[in-house]
C-alpha cells in the first residue's frame, strides 16, 4: 500500500517562510554594511578580481544621479543604502543592488551647508533588518532596513547638547553586541554614548569631550574588549560593558577624522593631516592600569579625510594628497606617489582599489617594495572624496552628483 505523507500544517509553513526571511536578512561576508567594509578596516575577503581592464574600463552596471554629500555606501542582503541631500533636507536611500532602482528614501533631517560641500557626511550601518544612520547635524535614526519606516531616534544636539563639528556630524554607528556606540560629543559625561539597538533606550554614557570626525572602533587588546574614539582632544579607550575610562592619549593640533587602525595585538595607528602627523601607540595593561605609549610619532602619514590601511604589517594611505607605503612597526617610508590628490583606497585580493580625487580608479599591487600600477580608468569627474565600496563582486563609488556601479569579479568568482 502507498502512503501519501500528510500536507504540512498551516503554522509549520508560516513558521518555515519566517526562518527563510530571517536567515536571507542576515549580512553574508560578500556584503559591505557598515563604514569601510565588514571589520571597519577597508578589507574585503574576496578573491577573483579582475585586474586587466579594456580601454573601456571595467563593465559598468549601473549609473544614476543623486544629490550632494560624502556619505559612503553600504550594501546588505541585496540593498545599496547612502545618503545624499535634496533642497533643505537630507534622505537616507535604498537602492537595488542589481539595477540601482530606488526602493524607498527616508528623511533623516536638515541639510548641513558648507564651502566644500553641502549634505550627509556618515556611512550607514545595517544589522540584520535595521539601519542605523547620522544626519550632519546630529538626527540619528534606527530604520527598517526594507521597509523604511522609522523605529526610533535620537536629535543630539536637543537631547545630550552635542556641538556640530564645522564641517558637520560624521560619525558612522557602530554596532557591539545589543547595543549600537556612537560619538554624541555631548556635554556633562555624555560624550560616548551606547544604546540598546532594538529600542534606543541608553546602556551606558561616558566622558567629557568635543566631537572631531572619527568613527568609533572596537578592539580586542590586553584581553579586554575596548571601544577607541579619536575626538578633539585625543583617542580614548572605554570598556564596551559600561563605558570606563581605559586610557587616553593627547594628539591635539590637527583635525581627527581618519579611523583608528590595530596592529595586532597591543599597537593602535592614528594619523591625521593640517602638519600633525602619526603616532604608532602600545596598549599597555599593568595591574590593572591601561595606558597608552608612543612607539613612533612623524610626519610621513598624514591622512586628511580617508584612512590608511594596513596589509602584512605595512600601512597604505594619503599623506595628505601623495599615496604612501610606510612600515607599521617603525613608520618608515617605503615608497610614495604624487598627482592622485586626497583620494582613497580600500584592500581586495592582493590589490587596492584606489580612486583618485578626481575620479581615477586605479589597481595597485600590495607590494611594499614598489609602486605597480595594474588598471587605470577615468570613472568620475568633480571632487570625490568618498571612498569605495566593494560587495559581492560590485564596486560602488560615488562623487557628489552620482554612483556609479562595476564589475569587478571575473565569472565565477562572485557578482552576478
Amino acid at each position: 500500500m502507498i502512503r501519501r505523507k500528510k500536507a504540512p500544517e498551516h503554522w509549520q509553513i508560516c513558521l518555515l517562510l519566517l526562518f527563510l526571511f530571517c536567515f536571507s536578512m542576515e549580512t553574508s561576508a560578500d556584503d559591505w554594511p557598515q563604514w569601510r567594509g565588514p571589520n571597519r578596516n577597508g578589507v574585503s575577503g574576496e578573491k577573483g578580481l579582475i585586474t586587466t581592464w579594456s580601454e573601456q574600463g571595467p563593465q559598468i552596471l549601473w549609473r544614476i544621479p543623486i544629490g550632494d554629500g560624502f556619505s559612503a555606501i553600504s550594501v546588505a542582503h541585496g540593498r545599496v543604502y547612502t545618503m545624499w541631500a535634496v533642497g533643505e533636507d537630507e534622505y537616507l536611500y535604498c537602492l537595488d543592488v542589481s539595477t540601482g532602482n530606488k526602493r524607498w528614501q527616508f528623511r533623516v533631517g536638515p541639510v548641513f551647508r558648507e564651502d566644500h560641500g553641502d549634505g550627509p557626511r556618515s556611512a550607514p550601518t545595517i544589522e540584520n533588518d535595521m539601519v542605523y544612520v547620522t544626519g550632519s547635524q546630529g538626527h540619528f535614526h534606527a530604520v527598517h532596513a526594507i521597509k523604511g519606516n522609522p523605529v526610533w531616534s535620537h536629535d543630539l544636539v536637543r537631547e545630550y547638547g552635542t556641538v556640530i563639528p564645522k564641517w558637520g556630524y560624521s560619525c558612522s554607528p557602530l554596532i557591539e553586541n545589543n547595543t549600537v556606540i556612537l560619538d554624541v560629543g555631548g556635554k556633562d559625561g555624555l560624550a560616548f554614548m551606547a544604546f540598546d539597538k532594538t529600542n534606543g533606550r541608553v546602556i551606558w554614557n561616558s566622558h567629557t569631550d568635543k566631537l572631531a570626525y572619527s568613527s568609533p572602533m572596537a578592539f580586542n587588546i590586553n584581553g579586554r574588549r575596548q571601544i577607541t574614539f579619536f575626538n578633539e582632544s585625543g583617542l580614548h579607550a572605554v570598556s564596551a560593558e559600561n563605558g570606563e575610562v581605559f586610557w587616553h592619549y593627547d594628539w591635539e593640533g590637527g583635525i581627527n577624522i581618519a579611523t583608528p587602525i590595530l596592529i595586532a595585538p597591543d599597537k593602535i595607528f592614528i594619523s591625521c593631516s593640517y602638519g600633525k602627523g602619526a603616532a604608532l601607540l602600545r596598549i599597555t595593561n599593568r595591574e590593572g592600569h591601561h595606558s597608552a605609549e608612543p612607539v613612533w610619532t612623524n610626519e610621513r602619514m598624514r591622512n586628511h579625510f580617508n584612512s590608511s590601511i594596513l596589509v602584512e604589517n605595512y600601512l597604505y594611505g594619503f599623506d595628505d594628497a601623495v599615496l604612501k607605503c610606510i612600515a607599521a612597526d617603525t613608520g618608515e617610508e617605503k615608497w610614495f606617489k604624487r598627482r592622485l590628490g586626497k583620494g582613497s583606497l580600500i584592500y581586495a585580493d592582493g590589490q587596492f582599489i584606489v580612486l583618485s580625487e578626481r575620479g581615477r580608479l586605479i589597481l595597485i599591487e600590495a607590494n611594499p617594495d614598489e609602486y605597480m600600477e595594474t588598471a587605470s580608468f577615468q570613472i568620475l569627474k568633480g571632487r570625490c572624496w568618498t571612498p569605495p565600496s566593494f560587495a559581492d563582486g560590485r564596486l560602488f563609488l560615488r562623487n557628489r552628483e552620482e554612483i556609479v556601479c562595476l564589475s569587478l569579479m571575473s565569472r565565477g568568482s562572485g557578482g552576478k
